[in-house]
């Protein structure tokens, strides 16, 4: 992969950079093996406050609907939570200053709706396409809540399964 600062441009809080790939053996076509990406990657320069990271098999998330632990014993430190039916949910109450929802993206995946202290809903979409599978990705964050106690619900829409992999509390 190449970075290219041509195509640089900040955005928000950081700045938006195009990574340029080829030769991934990721097929694009039935008629090719490789295929070149512009992936665009967004760098952050805000410092972001301690956080306290929980797995997804801890016990203070509560589950809802037909969900699935990893049963490999690869270990790789990437192991996800799947929710697989259409009324998978997963709920939390925790006090800090933000939370972060940390997933696999990956084809086949479908889109999460995240609820934090009943503000308006975000929908996200776990799925890619023509892209192989990531892992650690921070799919949603909010900063900037006051030190009571919070709730975060997050529901699958119903158009494949979710997942989660662990959720960072901001201090």
């Amino acid at each position: 992969p190449a970075l290219c600062p041509k195509f640089q441009k900040e955005e928000g809080d950081g700045t938006r950079v195009i990574v340029f790939t080829s030769g991934c053996q990721f097929e694009d076509e039935q008629s090719g093996i490789y295929k070149a990406w512009c992936i665009p990657v967004l760098l952050h320069s805000t410092v972001l406050p301690s956080a306290r990271s929980i797995n997804y098999n801890d016990p203070k998330i509560t589950r809802k609907g037909d969900w699935s632990a990893p049963t490999s014993a690869a270990n790789r430190g990437d192991d996800v939570l799947t929710g697989d039916a259409a009324d998978a949910s997963i709920s939390l109450s925790f006090e800090g200053s933000g939370i972060e929802y940390i997933a696999r993206k990956a084809a086949g995946f479908g889109d999460v709706e995240i609820v934090v202290d009943n503000r308006q809903p975000a929908t996200v979409s776990l799925g890619t396409k023509n892209f192989p599978a990531l892992s650690g990705v921070s799919v949603f964050r909010v900063l900037n809540l006051n030190g009571k106690p919070h709730s975060l619900k997050a529901r699958s829409l119903g158009n494949g399964p979710i997942n989660l992999q662990s959720l960072n509390i901001y201090e």
